[in-house]
């Protein structure tokens, strides 16, 4: 006889418990909706004030430079302030970190930005097929028009940090009571999608996923904030230095940081396939048994999507 567990009365999540859960849900991505769109209401007003007065040219950049560098923390603040009556659930310490545990989990990551960003680059492609018009690269678009001192402290330092605090630290300890598969991939989708663009999502949703098990499984921020930065570092402020694409000279430094690259590459997905089994190890169940269903009929989640 069969043994579905899904059609068994006693592993079914009880009527008020997904009502209590659902309230949960919708509280929290309805506060993220909210600081989100706040953030961004702001930024777009003072764009529109500068646009509408005579502003010296450095002055204008100085302005519009902080202006984009507060919309992260700003949503930080707000998620803060509502979230402060809305119980977290603590997720067990299953792990200690070590340096090499931590440049592995870098190379996995390295391993998934590529794999990402070929996805992207091949999703904008096809978009681009189905409309009959083409795109931009937006990501490589925002980092030229930026100067290097700036990319600096928004990218490197300022974004990881902030970024880190909001998707990890904030929604994870919120979501963490649904288990750390759940608390991982969704908070790695709102992560995927506050980047906006299709050349980002995937690999911010891929690295998303393990820098959100590295804060579940090691418990402390300060982890993924790390990873982020050099993640940051890599993909954008280096490059940068060393002139990577600007000229058809290649130079030693561009060689060096190009096989490192690879080499981190493929180092990276060799770790992920022989260390996915023992990942396993140290995921935790959640109080519901099948939340995947109570977040798909959320309001507040499908608010934060739609946003």
């Amino acid at each position: 006889m069969e043994n579905n567990l899904e059609h068994n009365p006693y592993f079914q999540d009880l009527p008020e418990e997904i009502k209590k859960e659902n309230r949960h849900i919708s509280k929290v991505f309805f506060i993220f909706a909210v600081a989100y769109v706040i953030s961004l209401g702001f930024l777009l007003t003072i764009n529109a004030f500068l646009y509408a007065v005579d502003i010296p040219e450095r002055a204008d950049y100085i302005i519009r430079s902080i202006i984009s560098a507060s919309h992260t923390p700003l949503i930080f603040l707000l998620m803060y302030l509502g979230f402060r009556k809305i119980p977290s659930a603590p997720h067990p310490k299953s792990d200690e970190m070590n340096i090499t545990k931590l440049i592995g989990f870098l190379c996995v990551c390295v391993f998934l930005m590529i794999l990402g960003s070929l996805v992207g680059n091949y999703a904008t492609k096809l978009v681009c097929l189905i409309t009959g018009k083409n795109q931009a690269n937006i990501v490589s678009d925002i980092v030229k028009s930026m100067k290097p001192l700036e990319i600096f402290i928004l990218a490197v330092i300022m974004g990881p940090i902030f970024e880190e605090i909001v998707f990890r630290k904030l929604l994870i300890d919120k979501l963490a009571r649904y288990g750390t598969v759940f608390a991982c991939v969704v908070s790695a989708l709102v992560f995927g999608l506050y980047h906006g663009n299709f050349e980002q999502f995937f690999y911010a949703f891929f690295v998303g996923i393990i820098l959100s098990y590295v804060y579940c499984v090691y418990g402390k921020i300060i982890y993924p904030i790390v990873l982020h930065i050099v993640l940051n570092a890599i993909g954008s402020f280096i490059p940068l230095i060393i002139g990577l694409g600007e000229t058809s000279e290649i130079t030693s430094s561009q060689t060096i940081y190009m096989y490192l690259y690879i080499l981190s590459f493929l180092i990276g997905g060799f770790i992920l396939v022989s260390k996915f089994r023992q990942s396993l190890f140290y995921l935790v169940d959640g109080t519901l048994i099948r939340p995947w269903v109570v977040l798909i009929k959320n309001p507040g989640f499908i608010c934060t999507l739609v946003i």
